[in-house]
C-alpha cells in the first residue's frame, strides 16, 4: 500500500492584517520582548503578531487548543512547539520580509526551513560585496557575471536557498554561508553540514515580481502548497469578509502569486544537499 504524500504547506500572511485581527495577542508579550532587548516597536509588533499567528495555525493543523501551545527556541534560535500532554507537533519554520509572514509546515519532516525575501532596491549597491564575502567562488562568479537587470534576482535565489537549508539544520546564519553552494546551472546544493551529512532537499520559487521564496527539509521534498491568509479562528473574527483575503499594496503581488500557484503546483527548481 502506498504511503500518502503530504505536501509541505507554506502559509503566507499580511502582518498588517494580522495586527488588525489582533486576537491572541497580549501586551505582556510585547513588554517581555522589550525587556529582552527588542527596542524597535515595529519589530516587537511583528514578532508578537507572528507568534500569535503561528500558535493559531499550529492549533488549526493539530487540533490542540492554542492556549496549550508553548513556543520555544533552542540555543541557536530554531523554534519549536510543545503542547500540554506531550502530543507531537509538526516541524515548522518562520520567515518574514516587507510585511509578509511565511510559515512552513512539514507534516512528515523531522525539520524544515523557509525564507521569504521581498523587494530590496536598497540592497543593490551591496550585492557584489555580499557575494564576495558570503558566496562560494562559483556562486560569486555566476552572480557577478549576470546582466545588471538579472543580478538581484539571481542573488536572492541563491540567498533564499542558503537560508532555507541552514534554517532546516538549525544553524542559521551562524554557519558559514559559503559552505552551502547553490549552482543555478546544475540546480544542486553542495554543503558541509556536520558528520552525518543527511541529505537536504530545497526548492526555490519565484513567488512574484521581486519576491522570492525557498523551502527545505531533510529527505525528499514533496509538492509545495501555498496558502494566502489562512483563516485562524483562534485569533478571533477577522475584520475582513470571508474569502476576501486582505492584502495591503505591498503584499498584493504575493496574494496573487499564492492564488495562481495552486495547492499542487509543480516545482520550478529542486536542489539536493548531501
Amino acid at each position: 500500500m502506498n504511503t500518502p504524500v503530504h505536501p509541505m504547506q507554506v502559509h503566507l500572511f499580511c502582518l498588517q492584517a494580522l495586527k488588525a485581527q489582533a486576537g491572541g495577542v497580549t501586551h505582556a508579550e510585547e513588554e517581555l520582548l522589550e525587556v529582552a532587548g527588542v527596542r524597535s516597536p515595529s519589530r516587537r509588533t511583528e514578532i508578537v503578531h507572528g507568534r500569535a499567528a503561528l500558535r493559531a495555525l499550529l492549533s488549526k493543523v493539530t487540533g490542540a487548543p492554542a492556549d496549550t501551545l508553548r513556543l520555544r527556541q533552542d540555543e541557536r534560535g530554531k523554534p519549536s512547539a510543545v503542547v500540554a500532554g506531550g502530543a507531537p507537533m509538526p516541524a515548522f519554520n518562520v520567515s518574514h520580509s516587507n510585511g509578509v509572514l511565511a510559515i512552513a509546515i512539514g507534516p512528515d519532516a523531522p525539520a524544515v526551513g523557509v525564507d521569504v525575501e521581498g523587494p530590496a532596491p536598497g540592497l543593490a549597491p551591496d550585492v557584489e560585496a555580499i557575494a564576495r564575502s558570503h558566496f562560494s567562488p562559483a556562486e560569486r562568479a555566476e552572480v557577478l557575471a549576470a546582466a545588471p537587470k538579472e543580478r538581484m534576482k539571481l542573488f536572492l535565489r541563491v540567498w533564499t536557498l542558503k537560508e532555507a537549508v541552514l534554517k532546516t539544520t538549525g544553524a542559521g546564519l551562524s554557519h558559514p554561508l559559503r559552505t552551502v553552494e547553490v549552482s543555478g546551472a546544475r540546480g544542486t546544493l553542495h554543503c558541509q553540514l556536520g558528520a552525518q551529512r543527511t541529505p537536504i532537499h530545497a526548492r526555490h520559487i519565484d513567488l512574484a515580481p521581486a519576491w522570492h521564496l525557498a523551502v527545505a527539509r531533510y529527505g525528499e521534498l514533496p509538492p509545495v502548497s501555498l496558502h494566502w491568509m489562512t483563516a485562524l479562528p483562534a485569533l478571533g473574527p477577522s475584520p475582513h469578509a470571508p474569502g476576501e483575503g486582505h492584502a495591503c499594496p505591498s503584499c498584493s503581488p504575493v496574494a496573487a502569486a499564492a492564488a495562481a500557484w495552486g495547492a499542487t503546483a509543480a516545482a520550478k527548481e529542486e536542489a539536493e544537499c548531501g
